[in-house]
């Protein structure tokens, strides 16, 4: 009797820690649909290399769904949004060392993201680029790729895909001109 009440409080300590994982990632995406300015970035890694070390600066907004630590061959998600009480944007910039390896890099992928709030006086804009590895993830990293010129290419997210080359490494990507917006980046090797 006291082996079967154990089991079913085991069994209901684990069906309440499933649920509250479930409604932990349902909260996270409703917080991202609430949101007011977003970007979701699909990073496609189409190389023989290994993603590692994710870094993540935010000028403006929040990171709602975090980088995965290591990407392999595959697609990963992130998505930064603003809240709903607040008058941000979706706005900064966040890197991957490259490795052959898993442990020493050879380059260091950034994409900087702009979904402003205030379409009246800016638009929704973008950056691919590939740095030295000791390349800081902050904000003179994200005012370089906004504002100058670099080892990268900016453009306005129209859908049309810009293209960054360095070395053997190409980055491809596009993103969408809209309040919830969506970037698609590709990593290629030569």
């Amino acid at each position: 009797m006291a082996g079967t009440a154990i089991a079913s409080a085991v069994i209901a300590g684990a069906t309440a820690s499933i649920h509250g994982v479930i409604l932990l990632n349902f909260i996270t995406k409703q917080s991202l649909n609430a949101a007011s300015r977003s970007v979701s970035i699909y990073l496609s890694n189409c190389s023989s290399n290994i993603l590692i070390n994710p870094q993540v600066y935010t000028y403006s907004g929040n990171c709602f769904e975090p980088p995965q630590p290591t990407v392999e061959k595959g697609v990963t998600e992130i998505s930064f949004g603003s809240t709903t009480a607040s008058s941000s944007g979706a706005v900064g910039v966040m890197t991957y060392d490259i490795t052959e390896d898993r442990k020493n890099a050879v380059k260091r992928l950034a994409i900087m993201f702009s979904v402003p709030y205030n379409y009246n006086h800016y638009e929704n804009w973008f950056a691919l680029g590939l740095f030295d590895p000791y390349q800081a993830c902050d904000e003179s990293l994200y005012d370089m790729m906004y504002n100058k010129v670099g080892t990268f290419e900016r453009g306005k997210a129209v859908g049309t895909e810009i293209r960054f080359q360095s070395g053997k490494f190409t980055l491809r990507g596009n993103m969408s001109p809209v309040a919830k917006a969506e970037m698609k980046v590709e990593l290629w090797e030569d």
